[in-house]
């Protein structure tokens, strides 16, 4: 009973009015964290040191409707540059990646071109007049516009997509661009 009362004297002079069930409660409390604490750790589990200012919000910044915010203004503008320029890298990332990705498409477009640029410049050397590319090249338009050499093939073994006049041009054009091949 002298250790209670001595208790609520000095919480008194501190200037907290503590009542002795408080007191109590809050003993109870700490003798049970600790009996937990020294299970946990027993069981071979570690305890994890969190940063400090550590949250599981997505932008680092606990929501107004959380609770108040625990962090000065200086250190949640600290924390907001911080976070612009991760974003800033991550778009950088994102934009030499678009224009890995562009000057790839470019290269493979500029080998396409300069392998139908050899395959005309074969022709040419075979063909002894103009009137030959020419023949080529609506050779190759007609083709593709058709859906390719293999399309056409099809097409003249069915038979109906065809009309008559048009199955010896078709074979001629499917010829033109198997020449150059």
């Amino acid at each position: 009973m002298n250790e209670i009362l001595q208790q609520r004297i000095s919480a008194v002079q501190v200037g907290k009015n503590i009542t002795h069930a408080q007191i109590m409660a809050k003993q109870n409390l700490r003798e049970q964290l600790e009996r937990d604490l020294e299970e946990f750790l027993a069981s071979g589990s570690e305890v994890k040191v969190l940063p400090n200012g550590f949250s599981n919000f997505r932008d680092g910044l606990i929501p107004q409707s959380k609770g108040r915010p625990a962090t000065s203004e200086q250190d949640r503008i600290a924390r907001e540059k911080a976070i612009e320029l991760k974003n800033q890298e991550i778009r950088e990332y994102k934009a030499a990646a678009i224009a890995q990705r562009k000057a790839k498409a470019k290269q493979k477009y500029d080998a396409q071109i300069k392998e139908q640029i050899a395959v005309l410049g074969r022709f040419v050397s075979k063909s002894n007049n103009e009137n030959d590319l020419k023949r080529l090249v609506e050779s190759h338009e007609l083709v593709e516009s058709c859906g390719g050499v293999n399309k056409v093939n099809q097409y003249l073994k069915d038979g109906n997509v065809f009309r008559f006049e048009e199955k010896p041009l078709m074979k001629q054009a499917i010829a033109d661009v198997e020449s150059c091949q």
